[in-house]
């Protein structure tokens, strides 16, 4: 939580997020095609800075941002002052006691992001009973389907430039692995100063999380992002291939 603190007055330049302008996000679309009227009561569970509640909050009648950070919630406070419908509070998302059944809608963008598979498994499950019977979770999950994807290309990359494979593999790996801090095994990635550990996700765990959970009804659609975007946060550029992605998800509980 150190870090998310450390990095809240600097966001923008630290964090690719789903949310910024050019990203292909199916949350918009679906979120434009609820009823309002069925889900009157939704969080932001991990909302940070709450970039996403100025547009929740127009479209619902009582939105609430969750997080456990004290810095993030200090700029969600000024951000939305004086907006009537939106509600900070600070929790742990692993442990929601105080809300279970409350929401109609729930969201979660990156949140579930723990090294720890048992704390993601944790903070789905008190999600979960954070809805009403019927209620929607409507996430985003960090890829390692994508992590997988850019480290091919990034091969492929060097072989075309000429080296052999085994210097293409080594240096692949140099970027990967030691730099960026990959743990393979684990689907993590450590920060720079060795302080935060990030799990990433592929579709299949992502389905197995959120139906271990209780959820039923679970659709998973890729989140796109353009190729400038990912230069610009150091995710590599190759604008001739595909874009990298995030993945969403939607699901139910029964």
């Amino acid at each position: 939580m150190e870090w998310w603190d450390s990095i809240a007055f600097e966001y923008k330049s630290k964090v690719l997020s789903p949310l910024y302008p050019g990203v292909k996000n199916p949350i918009f679309k679906l979120v434009e095609g609820l009823n309002s009227k069925d889900y009157e009561r939704v969080a932001d569970l991990g909302c940070g800075r709450g970039e996403f509640l100025g547009f929740l909050s127009q479209r619902f009648k009582e939105v609430w941002g969750i997080d456990w950070s004290k810095n993030m919630l200090h700029v969600a406070r000024k951000m939305h002052k004086g907006n009537k419908n939106v509600y900070l509070k600070r929790l742990d998302i692993r442990n929601l006691e105080s809300l279970y059944g409350y929401f109609d809608l729930a969201f979660s963008i990156n949140t579930i992001t723990p090294y720890d598979i048992s704390v993601a498994e944790e903070m789905v499950e008190e999600i979960f009973k954070a809805l009403r019977a019927g209620g929607l979770f409507v996430s985003i999950f960090p890829s390692f389907d994508t992590v997988l994807y850019q480290r091919g290309l990034t091969y492929t990359s060097y072989i075309e430039c000429g080296l052999s494979p085994e210097e293409a593999w080594q240096r692949t790996e140099d970027y990967f692995v030691r730099q960026r801090r990959l743990d393979l095994e684990k689907g993590a990635y450590t920060s720079e100063d060795g302080t935060h550990i990030q799990k990433f996700f592929t579709e299949n765990e992502i389905h197995s999380l959120l139906q271990n959970a209780g959820f039923r009804e679970i659709v998973t659609e890729k989140v796109l992002y353009p190729w400038e975007l990912s230069k610009k946060y150091g995710y590599g550029y190759f604008p001739n291939k595909p874009e990298i992605w995030d993945w969403f998800a939607s699901a139910r509980r029964p």
